[in-house]
């Protein structure tokens, strides 16, 4: 999960998919301790890239 980082090409490496790691974490934690949690995060789908925010549910 990124903080705090810059876009410079660099970045890209760390993009997941929405099934990623850190987006499996979060709905495991949530799950675990009944509440919710959000994050923002890069996000890859194939060759593209998506920074920001998406509601998942």
């Amino acid at each position: 999960m990124p903080s705090g980082y810059i876009a410079t090409e660099e970045i890209w490496d760390l993009a997941e998919t929405i099934n990623g790691n850190s987006v499996k974490w979060l709905l495991s934690t949530a799950k675990r301790f009944g509440i919710y949690l959000c994050f923002s995060f890069l996000e890859a789908e194939g060759e593209d890239f998506q920074p920001g925010v998406r509601p998942y549910i």
